[in-house]
């Protein structure tokens, strides 16, 4: 992916959430760029819109690796599609 985009990421809930910069994006997760701590296991709901298609996403996913730069996650299952 060349051109990142925003993700919009909400905990528990899903009540707050916060917008972050996408950096990669595959089939089975992204990497997202924050500074913010999070807990590799910990379950998060992200919405965001691909480029191309104009599609609004809506998916679960959980936290499998933490770096310094930011948050691997992998999707566990999608919620929604517009």
């Amino acid at each position: 992916m060349k051109n990142p985009w925003v993700v919009e990421v909400s905990q528990g809930s899903g009540t707050d959430s916060e917008d972050y910069t996408i950096k990669d994006i595959g089939r089975c997760g992204m990497f997202i760029q924050t500074e913010r701590t999070f807990d590799v296991g910990e379950k998060i709901i992200m919405r965001f819109q691909m480029p191309i298609s104009r599609k609004i996403f809506k998916i679960v996913g959980e936290i499998v690796r933490y770096e310094a730069t930011g948050i691997g996650v992998k999707f566990l299952r999608q919620l929604s599609r517009k």
